[in-house]
């Protein structure tokens, strides 16, 4: 578990680090950004929360269209579902955009309100230029303590403020 969580802050750590190394003129700018989600894993969830991600991740020049199509962005979220025993999950994650492809990872911690799991989901998926992605995820799970977050999961997420047209 420990080894998982290292690895997870490293990872989470790694394109930070590679913007340190480019010249101050070549740093690419994150800006923030709305999410809006819903995911089916035999229950429904509803996701709420913020991106903060750019274009033209790792490249000199962002005038080429095809440049544009690249996103890579954190995210902190919510997923929650209502009813007479609601399901609530404090969200984070990392996620890139190769135009179509979309890949990620992120970490849930689930409660409702009398039993509570940790959760890490690998995503992969198809997305329109990171401003909408479909996805499937894989839940991980601790301790398996809530019946209701299931193995796999489909998601459907769109984010707003992407800057794909500035």
């Amino acid at each position: 578990m420990k080894a998982g969580i290292c690895a997870l802050m490293v990872m989470f750590a790694l394109p930070a680090m590679a913007q340190q190394s480019l010249p101050e003129a070549k740093r690419p700018y994150r800006k923030l950004a709305a999410i809006a989600g819903y995911h089916w894993s035999g229950t429904n969830m509803t996701e709420a929360g913020v991106a903060w991600g750019h274009r033209c991740t790792y490249t000199d020049n962002c005038n080429l269209i095809a440049n544009r199509f690249i996103y890579d962005y954190f995210s902190l979220s919510a997923e929650f579902e209502t009813g007479t025993n609601p399901l609530v999950a404090a969200k984070a994650g990392y996620h890139f955009v190769l135009g179509v492809p979309s890949v990620g990872v992120s970490t849930l911690w689930y409660t409702d309100g009398t039993k509570s799991d940790f959760v890490l989901r690998p995503e992969v998926g198809l997305s329109a230029f990171g401003i909408a992605t479909v996805s499937y995820g894989y839940n991980l799970q601790a301790r398996q303590s809530i019946e209701r977050v299931t193995v796999n999961q489909i998601s459907l997420k769109v984010i707003l403020g992407t800057r794909l047209f500035k």
